[in-house]
């Protein structure tokens, strides 16, 4: 038999290599300018002076305060304490009248009716030692000695005068307490040496 032709073998091409893609540059990113919007701020309105409100009602008054910012809150502060009125306006009487009115009544006898006036105006004034030493003498009027004595002594701690003392060591005498008597006795002449009632008691 005829020898049989062989084709030559053609060895395969290499495989061309796989290019890979470049991967794809992202497009810039075009920012966009944000205009910054001026915000409009309310212009602050001068609050109105608050009046005054008539003198009776100021002690229970609150002044509210409200947040133009916030108008949901609120505070609140009390308003400042009202002046207080003068003594005449509140209807006390001055002493010096009460005294006066007291000594006409006791010149009248009317004791218990100069008791309440100077009460009154002791009760007012308490470092008016001549208010003091009028109500000794009306309730000594009404045989109050021990009381009056009482009395008598807050005047002279106030006055420091050698005559309150000496009155004051009269009631004490009154009343029966020698001691304290001499005690009022000597004080006037501490006050007062050459004072001749205070000297003549204590013979």
């Amino acid at each position: 038999p005829a020898p049989v032709a062989q084709k030559p073998v053609v060895s395969p091409k290499p495989a061309e290599p796989v290019v890979s893609p470049k991967p794809a540059e992202p497009a810039p990113v075009a920012q966009k300018s944000v205009a910054q919007k001026s915000v409009a701020q309310k212009p602050v309105e001068t609050p109105k002076p608050v009046e005054p409100a008539p003198k009776a009602a100021e002690t229970s008054k609150r002044i509210v305060l409200v947040d133009e910012e916030d108008p949901s809150k609120t505070t609140s502060k009390p308003s400042k304490p009202s002046t207080p009125a003068p003594a005449a306006a509140q209807g006390n009487v001055p002493t010096a009248k009460l005294i006066a009115d007291a000594q006409a009544a006791m010149s009248r006898k009317d004791f218990e009716g100069a008791v309440r006036l100077l009460e009154k105006a002791t009760a007012q004034d308490k470092s008016n030692a001549r208010a003091w030493l009028s109500l000794a003498k009306a309730n000594e009027r009404l045989g109050k000695l021990v009381l009056a004595a009482t009395e008598a002594e807050t005047s002279c701690k106030l006055s420091k005068t050698a005559s309150c003392y000496v009155y004051l060591g009269d009631l004490y005498g009154k009343a029966g307490m020698t001691d304290e008597s001499r005690g009022a006795y000597e004080k006037a002449l501490q006050i007062d040496p050459n004072n001749a009632a205070a000297s003549a008691k204590l013979r």
